[in-house]
């Protein structure tokens, strides 16, 4: 017995070679209007038509019939071929080959999906598709013919062995069957991943040093572009950024953080990217300022933890407002955020880059430290050393 699919412009074909010949095949039809094929293709007369039909290859009987159109560039197979209810779609360069269709022990590996899913497939690549490499990873999974003698001994063994004595131990035998069988299966090679970050990384803290030996070559705008670049690095769980972002009314005035930042699962944070010159710590005459033997924050820190708590409050206060101000902003500026991406304001958080923390003074770094403790339940504090320390770790991780 031989299957093959074929996608082709006409839609998608199937030739089949039954180890019998065809003539069973040509006895159903005459008794049904609508047969299965190789235990899964539920077709008709027209079906076998619209193919080639019946013919003869170097003396083998085949039958050639059709299972599926080509729309709007997908290759589509509807009700009732694969199943009573749902279609299955196919993206030109995910084709299934037959294992697909029918594979180990299963009769019908893909009635199990649309079991599973209960709705139309789309085998490919893009947003809500179903990758041919997941369902492949799924179907690895189901249990053949050699696990099923061992699972329908086990169930018939739990139930006898409550009255009788058991030759044999029909629990261990399966479990010991299904961890072979595990153990057996040999994860793919990565691809040397590590190598490419260490390189990415590299670069970036070379670049970040450069940056920072070298101010002075980057206005306001350019310096927070390029070290939003390095934070949505450091900080993967932003996947959609937009800066200069009215996010809220406020007094009367439209409040504009330096970026907005959304996770992947919608919800919004606000960043602050100020000059790496500021000074975290208050200073008079070159000299840091104490207060009762501690050291105190610069008026410059303290003013921008109130610009971003007013971010923050403008945010919670008006939330709705904020958010379509935000989806339109990232529309405004060429990112629209997909329909499917629920924005949420649930207690943002915010995070400011701000100065330098580089210095072997024990007593200044706990200060620095303290005053991070102090207004962490608002936002975070991070230092431009703070963020070098981290590519070097990082770095140094997968060298």
């Amino acid at each position: 017995m031989t299957i093959e699919l074929e996608y082709v412009e006409a839609g998608v074909f199937v030739d089949y070679a039954p180890r019998n010949g065809t003539g069973w095949i040509k006895e159903l039809l005459e008794r049904s209007s609508q047969i299965t094929l190789c235990k899964i293709f539920n077709i008709t007369q027209s079906d076998i038509d619209a193919g080639n039909g019946f013919y003869e290859d170097f003396g083998e009987e085949r039958i050639h019939f059709k299972i599926g159109d080509c729309e709007n560039g997908l290759y589509v197979i509807r009700p009732p071929v694969l199943s009573d209810e749902y279609t299955l779609s196919i993206r030109p360069g995910s084709e299934l080959d037959f294992s697909y269709f029918k594979d180990c022990y299963l009769p019908d590996a893909m009635d199990v999906v649309f079991e599973i899913l209960k709705r139309d497939i789309t085998i490919g690549n893009k947003d809500g598709d179903l990758s041919p490499e997941l369902l492949r990873s799924a179907m690895e999974k189901y249990p053949g013919i050699t696990e099923y003698q061992h699972y329908k001994r086990l169930r018939a063994a739990e139930i006898l062995g409550a009255e009788l004595e058991l030759p044999k131990d029909y629990r261990s035998a399966f479990d010991k069957y299904v961890e072979k069988r595990r153990k057996g299966k040999k994860m793919k090679d990565l691809p040397d991943i590590h190598a490419l970050d260490l390189q990415k990384f590299t670069f970036l803290y070379k670049e970040m040093k450069d940056m920072l030996d070298n101010p002075e070559r980057y206005d306001e705008a350019d310096w927070q572009e390029r070290i939003m670049e390095i934070v949505k690095l450091l900080y993967p769980q932003y996947i959609y950024v937009t800066r200069e972002s009215k996010i809220t009314e406020m007094y009367g005035k439209g409040t504009r953080v330096d970026f907005v930042v959304i996770n992947s699962s919608g919800y919004i944070d606000i960043i602050e990217i100020k000059d790496p010159k500021v000074d975290i710590l208050a200073t008079y005459n070159g000299h840091l300022v104490r207060d009762r033997n501690n050291y105190v924050p610069s008026r410059y820190l303290g003013n921008t933890v109130a610009q971003v708590e007013n971010y923050i409050f403008g945010l919670n206060k008006d939330n709705k407002k904020a958010i379509e101000n935000i989806r339109k902003h990232f529309s405004n500026s060429g990112t629209s955020l997909p329909d499917t991406l629920s924005l949420k304001i649930v207690n943002p958080r915010g995070l400011i880059i701000m100065g330098r923390s580089n210095t072997e003074d024990e007593e200044i770094s706990n200060s620095i430290e303290l005053l991070r403790r102090q207004y962490s339940h608002i936002v975070d504090i991070v230092t431009y050393d703070d963020l070098i320390g981290r590519l070097h770790n990082i770095m140094n991780s997968l060298k």
